[in-house]
């Protein structure tokens, strides 16, 4: 059995760019290549499972966008996202307008199953508010995360409504009562 290389060399075949398996000090195969990102587990995080499952008659439980501060490595089945402007982008993708918004960039696995790759999800329009309006926006989804309620998912609604003043209320009226139901797209 051969083994890949480790140069780092570049080589032109078929008028394609290749490069070799970077240079490591690495000897098993699964270790070989550094991870460049591997400092991205200690910084603040957005959470989600690949696969997302809900009921019926649940379907305010989807989607599941979770937060962390803590550093932790999960396996491929589980994703994350860091950046800026975290608290908001959670806000956006647990608001009924993310729910919405995940039921028509997700793909459906079957009647109670919702694929959330990131290929799908990076799709999805997120808005960009002023300074302000994320700050207020933030403000509530971390008070959301700290008491653990849902008291505040009716605020953060109508925020997240408000960026989009051109929205009329059929409109979110529309959205409101298509998300009761977990298949429609």
């Amino acid at each position: 059995m051969g083994r890949l290389e480790q140069t780092g060399k570049k080589y032109i075949i078929d008028g394609k760019k290749i490069e070799a398996r970077k240079k490591t000090n690495n000897k098993w195969f699964e270790t070989q290549d550094s991870i460049n990102y591997w400092d991205d587990f200690s910084k603040h995080k957005i959470l989600w499972a690949e696969t997302m499952r809900i009921h019926k008659s649940d379907i305010k439980n989807f989607p599941r966008f979770g937060f962390s501060v803590e550093c932790f490595f999960t396996d491929k089945t589980c994703f994350f996202a860091t950046g800026n402007n975290l608290y908001y982008i959670l806000a956006y993708l647990n608001s009924s307008l993310g729910r919405y918004l995940c039921k028509r960039y997700v793909s459906i696995l079957d009647n109670g199953g919702y694929l959330m790759q990131k290929s799908y999800l990076e799709l999805i329009p997120i808005a960009k508010p002023t300074k302000a309006q994320i700050q207020d926006i933030e403000s509530y989804c971390k008070k959301n995360i700290k008491e653990q309620s849902n008291k505040y998912d009716k605020i953060i609604d109508e925020k997240i409504y408000a960026i989009y003043d051109k929205l009329s209320q059929d409109e979110i009226e529309y959205i409101t009562n298509d998300n009761l139901d977990p298949l429609s797209r």
